[in-house]
């Protein structure tokens, strides 16, 4: 006969409110892998890094939300299913995606998050990709002697810089039609 353990696992707390998660039942969310993957990103941090490759235009004093809040809650919700940036008036007072983006106040709505996910320009797009790929060079103890296999579309960058960021790292870049 199998024996029951009370097993509790415990994140980190946020506003007093200490989330935990257990196996006994209760109150069941289908998102609550959402805690796994906040715990995670507190350890890689890649989030942190994306924003100041963002030129944020709205001016301050008209602005309720910065960016790194709204790129964790789009993240949040697309990986959570919902890639619809529509369903941002449905989930901005849900209580685990609020948890999940250290948020006590409502998340951004659908208007808000449109504007977020239509801003970004194509150089905003490359320093994205550029945070993606230092990202993934930092996470070796020595650089890698090349990276291989990067294929990418000639007409989206056209960007000298790229050139040079393929250069330093011995990139080996292919561009296709």
């Amino acid at each position: 006969m199998r024996k029951n353990t009370n097993q509790t696992i415990l994140f980190k707390e946020i506003s007093e409110r200490k989330p935990e998660v257990d196996f006994s039942g209760g109150e069941v969310s289908s998102d609550a892998g959402l805690l796994f993957l906040r715990e995670k990103e507190s350890q890689i941090c890649i989030f942190n890094q994306v924003p100041d490759a963002i030129h944020d235009k709205r001016h301050p004093s008209y602005a309720k939300h910065q960016i790194l809040q709204l790129l964790t809650q789009r993240v949040f919700q697309i990986t959570s299913g919902y890639e619809d940036g529509n369903d941002s008036n449905d989930l901005k007072s849900d209580p685990i995606l609020k948890n999940s983006c250290e948020k006590d106040d409502p998340l951004a709505s659908q208007p808000t998050m449109c504007r977020f996910e239509n801003a970004p320009t194509r150089t905003t797009l490359y320093r994205i990709a550029k945070v993606f790929v230092d990202a993934f060079i930092d996470s070796y103890d020595s650089p890698p002697q090349s990276l291989v296999s990067i294929y990418l579309y000639a007409s989206h960058y056209s960007a000298p810089e790229f050139y040079d960021y393929c250069n330093r790292y011995n990139i080996k870049y292919v561009f296709g039609l």
